[in-house]
């Protein structure tokens, strides 16, 4: 039995943003719109960056550079194929 107060993952693999990890760890990320003027919205990969400007925040990369953003949701990010599955497809 849960209490109301533990986060629970959701059964599609997202979780609350509250329990993501902290630091200099890439993850996805969900943002669900785009006021935080960003411009960034739905699944991004990012990091939660500490002491950026003296402020602990959330970021992305936004073509050349880093940008803050607000998400809501986080999951870890998937592991890449492995070396057998790519030589099989041919790429």
């Amino acid at each position: 039995m849960t209490t109301p107060h533990q986060p629970q993952p959701h059964t599609d693999g997202w979780q609350t943003i509250e329990t993501a990890p902290h630091g200099w760890i890439d993850i996805l990320l969900y943002v669900p719109d785009e006021d935080d003027g960003t411009g960034s919205q739905g699944v991004v990969k990012g990091w939660y960056s500490e002491k950026d400007g003296g402020f602990d925040c959330w970021m992305t990369y936004e073509a050349s550079s880093s940008a803050k953003i607000v998400p809501t949701m986080w999951q870890p990010l998937p592991k890449p194929p492995s070396t057998t599955q790519s030589q099989k497809t041919g790429r």
